[in-house]
């Protein structure tokens, strides 16, 4: 198929995923020139390729080959098209605790992909690296990702604001958010997802 990555890192049934590379530059900021994309993320102005290329793509390589998966791209299996990017990645630092994360474009959105993808991350971060548990943030407003985070198997743990410098001008209201968990003792240990009765 044209335009399937090469070596994927993992695989669900629609979706392959892989480490990015500098040559994904552009598609990242294509990703981020759709302001609806970035809504939630306050990102004014978004990441231009230049920026992606010097300065954010080297941090996220730098990751790969540590205690994570780290940021990956996700492509459709269908067509090879770039459907956008997943991260499971250690939280303060702490590998037994991997925060997990995507953005799609807007085209992928309402046909489940982010929460195979992400149920897929959770699997892998219980079963294969052994994590203690999996957290998430999201901004209160963002009802379409609490969606997928609850999907996924995350509880809502607790409310706090984020931090002003985080999200330069937005007011108090849009920075109100949900801390996400999953712990260990909560997943069914054949699948790595939340157990059910």
């Amino acid at each position: 198929m044209p335009g399937v990555p090469m070596h994927p890192t993992l695989r669900t049934r629609r979706l392959l995923f892989r480490r990015f590379g500098p040559e994904d530059a552009t598609v990242l900021a294509d990703l981020d020139a759709d302001p609806e994309v970035i809504r939630w993320v306050h990102s004014e102005p978004p990441p231009t390729v230049v920026t992606y290329r010097d300065e954010i793509l080297p941090q996220w390589i730098g990751q790969y080959g540590g205690p994570a998966l780290g940021i990956l791209a996700a492509h459709e299996r269908a067509t090879g098209e770039f459907v956008g990017w997943f991260h499971l990645q250690p939280e303060n630092d702490d590998a037994a605790v991997q925060d997990l994360g995507f953005r799609l474009h807007r085209r992928f959105w309402g046909r489940g992909l982010a929460t195979e993808g992400g149920c897929a991350l959770v699997s892998y971060g219980f079963l294969v690296q052994q994590c203690e548990r999996i957290t998430a943030h999201c901004l209160c407003g963002n009802l379409a990702s609490i969606r997928v985070l609850e999907k996924c198997g995350l509880r809502r743990t607790r409310k706090f604001e984020v931090d002003a410098s985080l999200l330069p001008g937005a007011d108090e209201a849009f920075r109100q958010a949900w801390r996400f968990e999953l712990s260990v003792e909560e997943v069914d240990p054949r699948t790595g997802l939340r157990a059910t009765d």
